[in-house]
């Protein structure tokens, strides 16, 4: 205990250690006095201990040493019979001196202890209005942020319908520009001149590219909207199953495709088709220059550069489709999977620009993630992660 932290001696503390000394020795007097010495310090007792839990140690030891004092010094002045006769009786002072020291420290103890509560108290009180003010603040912006998703999921859905519906609607005209181009080429191929036929087979060619747009961005609007069916997936057969559709493109070209054993996924198996597909076609179309060109379909133990999470084997599995074709800038990569993003123009590479953010859009979708890396013409790899499935044991 320390001096500093003892309860200090105030006027008030004094006052009160007199008086019950006053009160104390009066009773020790009268009408106790018939009592003898033998029980001379009955009243002192309970005074110290009175004062000492009142007003501390300060309070508790002047208390002791004034009784002291009094029966030492002033006793016989107040009775004709003095206090202290022997040495039986001067053992008993040493005892009293003793025991109120242990007295006032013990009850100083007891009130530094209630103070310390009394103070924490007060801590937890303070802590526990600033954790409701938090949690209110908390709870208040949570539902700001679930009106505005509200109001976002909404506006979304606007969107994705609209366009839906424009690209619907554009169909019909489209369909009747390239008709009627195909006629005139038809119908007045002798009265057309070389320009003549160029500008229509230009105008036929771009509704062509058109209609490929609008249906891209159907499914991209599609995508959003359709509800998911999670399923067990075979990934290794439903790769096969793709190749196959994707042999068309392959016709003529030299390309060795390696699948590597994959492990089961636990997702949508249409939307996943849809998503090994747009990648699967995409390595086709950009390994077109090689004269040997090499596709990799694998899963792999690695994690995303942004997430150490999930590995393949556990409950997260990352696969990925790798090219030894025309790859692209690392410096663009933020726009890869952006909605008509393009790193190559479309006079060198078909296209719309949208497969890949189907891609995104469809993992994300199912709470993976997708990214990719490559270097120029030494290709690229596209991973995503996917839920597994979980054995039980």
């Amino acid at each position: 205990m320390k001096l500093n932290e003892v309860t200090p001696l105030t006027m008030k503390h004094l006052a009160v250690t007199i008086s019950l000394i006053i009160v104390a020795a009066a009773s020790r007097v009268w009408p106790l006095q018939s009592l003898g010495s033998t029980v001379g310090w009955i009243t002192f007792y309970p005074a110290v201990m009175v004062i000492s839990i009142y007003g501390g140690l300060w309070s508790g030891l002047l208390a002791t040493l004034t009784i002291c004092l009094i029966v030492i010094f002033f006793w016989s002045l107040i009775v004709t019979q003095p206090f202290i006769k022997n040495t039986a009786d001067w053992l008993g002072v040493a005892v009293f001196i003793f025991t109120g020291t242990m007295i006032s420290s013990v009850a100083e103890a007891m009130i530094r202890a209630r103070e310390r509560v009394k103070k924490n108290n007060v801590q937890l009180e303070t802590a526990n209005r600033k954790l409701e003010s938090e949690i209110t603040q908390r709870q208040e912006a949570e539902e700001n942020l679930r009106q505005i998703n509200i109001k976002l999921e909404a506006m979304n859905k606007e969107l994705e319908a609209f366009s839906y519906s424009v690209s619907h609607d554009l169909r019909g005209p489209l369909r009747a520009i390239d008709g009627f181009s195909r006629i005139l080429l038809q119908d007045y191929m002798n009265t057309l001149d070389d320009e003549g036929k160029r500008l229509l087979n230009i105008v036929s060619n771009n509704t062509k590219k058109m209609g490929q747009l609008i249906d891209d961005i159907l499914s991209f609007s599609r995508v959003g909207r359709e509800e998911i069916g999670l399923s067990e997936i075979n990934m290794g057969k439903l790769v096969k199953d793709v190749l196959g559709e994707l042999n068309q493109d392959a016709v003529g070209r030299k390309i060795k495709i390696e699948v590597r054993p994959l492990p089961d996924a636990h997702a949508d198996s249409s939307m996943i088709r849809q998503v090994l597909f747009n990648l699967l076609s995409n390595a086709i179309k950009f390994t077109k220059p090689r004269e040997s060109a090499f596709i990799e379909v694998g899963c792999n133990p690695g994690v995303p550069p942004s997430d150490k999470g999930g590995r393949s084997g556990s409950a997260e599995n990352v696969y990925y489709v790798k090219d030894n074709g025309v790859g692209f800038d690392m410096k663009y990569v933020s726009k890869l999977f952006g909605v008509f993003q393009r790193l190559h123009g479309a006079d060198e590479f078909e296209g719309t620009g949208i497969g890949l953010a189907i891609v995104k859009r469809v993992i994300e979708r199912h709470g993976g993630r997708v990214w990719a890396e490559g270097k120029i013409n030494e290709g690229a790899t596209f991973s995503f992660t996917l839920p597994g499935i979980i054995l039980k044991k």
